[in-house]
């Protein structure tokens, strides 16, 4: 039978009390009297008390210890990791042993389900209905943030280790194109048609297409180069003026377009299990030092995360590049094949000049030859006949001295006049004054006999009008040589008298 130990302190209080008061009541000396008389009583009276005192005891510490001893069990037990995991305290009693034997199995149990958790953490199968299972627990509590912070850094790492393949990614894939790009490529075609295949298989897309900017017939069109998996639709439409479609307004505002959601029937991807509208469309300028060169256009029927399209524009700049170093190259030939044409072409006129060089040089000795005769023979012919300069309106600019002798004149006197002037055919005549002088304008030679009487003097002249050219074969001046004829004149006159007198 299990006795409340209030009930056993309450009893043994009681007793002890009852006890001390009846001794105090009876009278020192009447207890030791009657305990000399009676002896054998008072002995098994004593005897009786103290059993019943050890008794009280002995049930008093009986029931102190036993509780204690299975707290004490409890405690090791939870002190050496719980062993006995279904033995738990009874829960019957009322007094404060009862209560502790409460919260000792609200303990065991609550380190039960904290060792649970923690087993569970530790291979990380937690979720969170175990979180509610020891949330009141203030190790419990430390679990669950432990948790929350294992998670968090679980997820730090696992974007860091993603973060980390993307940028191998992005790194290997640069390598790649390098090592592409260092290839020497003799023209645009072999380039766009390698890049773009590289570019497809490493980005993992199912189309793609590069437009180089070229000019035709004086304009700038974009004409499709290299395509790969395009559809016949779209190479059809292999060329695009500067802002014409969705090529030609990438050209136009030099930036990246990424559409999501397509344009019904833009373009479409073949397949083994048929075809399908792209999920995402990039189209990429290729730029260079502010120039564009063409654009890529890729279609995908997945998403294209952004790190790829980063991949894609670093990409279209060392394709841009490698561009401007073919034209440049292609440039550079065509300009040195010009050079080497020209250099050709001025050696063969070099030599033609050095023939012609040659050839005015003989003709210059012949010239100065013929000019070193003529002056000769116009010297010869001044000294003999006379000699008159015209201008071409017929106004006398030199006269020779020949001409002053045979007319007995002064030059100074007829300086400046014209034919008008002094010949009188010409005042009757004015009309064929005018004619002979336009005839000779226009590089005809006219001329003239008239007879001339001064005094006694009678005189026949026969006259040549001729114009001098000047280095462009333009009439600069008239020369007016003047022969004396008077002697063949009288020697016809007299012939002509002989016939008639025979």
């Amino acid at each position: 039978m299990k006795l409340n130990l209030k009930i056993i302190i309450s009893v043994l209080l009681i007793a002890s009390i009852f006890l001390i008061a009846i001794l105090a009541l009876i009278p020192v000396d009447n207890i030791i009297n009657y305990a000399e008389n009676n002896i054998l009583k008072v002995s098994i009276i004593i005897a009786i008390i103290v059993l019943f005192i050890i008794l009280l005891i002995f049930i008093a510490i009986n029931s102190i210890y036993r509780p204690i001893n299975k707290i004490k069990n409890t405690i090791s037990d939870i002190n050496s990791g719980i062993k006995n995991k279904n033995i738990d305290l009874p829960t019957t009693r009322n007094d404060e042993i009862g209560e502790i034997y409460k919260e000792l199995n609200n303990c065991k149990e609550s380190l039960i389900l904290t060792s649970k958790y923690a087993s569970k953490l530790k291979k990380n199968k937690l979720d969170d209905e175990d979180d509610e299972t020891i949330k009141n627990n203030i190790i419990g509590k430390e679990l669950i943030e432990i948790k929350e912070n294992s998670i968090t850094i679980q997820k730090e790492n696992e974007y860091r280790a993603e973060e980390n393949k993307k940028t191998q990614w992005y790194q290997e894939g640069i390598a790649n194109f390098s090592a592409l790009l260092q290839q020497d490529f003799n023209d645009i075609n072999s380039l766009s048609e390698a890049s773009i295949k590289m570019l497809v298989k490493y980005l993992n897309v199912e189309q793609a297409g590069i437009f180089i900017l070229q000019e035709k017939n004086n304009k700038k069109l974009l004409v499709l180069e290299a395509t790969y998996a395009f559809d016949k639709k779209k190479q059809l439409n292999s060329e695009f003026e500067i802002g014409e479609s969705l090529v030609g307004k990438c050209a136009k505002e030099r930036k990246l377009i990424k559409i999501d959601d397509l344009p019904e029937g833009y373009t479409f991807i073949g397949s083994g299990l048929g075809e399908d509208t792209p999920k995402t469309l990039l189209l990429v300028p290729l730029i260079f030092e502010k120039t564009l060169f063409g654009v890529i256009e890729i279609a995908s029927l997945h998403k294209i995360p952004e790190y790829k399209i980063n991949f894609i524009l670093e990409v279209g700049k060392r394709i841009a590049a490698n561009i401007a170093n073919i034209q440049r190259k292609y440039a550079s030939q065509k300009l040195t094949e010009q050079l080497k044409k020209q250099a050709d072409e001025l050696k063969e006129k070099e030599k033609e000049a050095l023939s012609t060089i040659e050839e005015l040089k003989k003709a210059q000795d012949e010239i100065a030859k013929q000019a070193k005769e003529n002056l000769e023979i116009m010297n010869a012919l001044v000294s003999v006949v006379s000699v008159v300069f015209y201008d071409l309106d017929g106004r006398i600019i030199d006269i020779n001295q020949k001409n002053q002798a045979l007319f007995n004149i002064k030059k100074e006197d007829y300086i400046g006049k014209t034919h008008f002037d002094f010949l009188p055919e010409a005042k009757e005549n004015p009309e064929w004054f005018i004619q002979f002088w336009e005839d000779i304008r226009n590089g005809k030679t006219r001329t003239k006999e008239y007879f001339i009487k001064q005094g006694d003097k009678e005189m026949w002249l026969h006259e040549t009008f001729t114009a001098i050219l000047n280095e462009k074969g333009e009439p600069e001046k008239v020369i007016n040589i003047g022969v004396d004829i008077t002697k063949q004149k009288q020697l016809e006159l007299e012939l002509i008298k002989l016939k008639q007198n025979n």
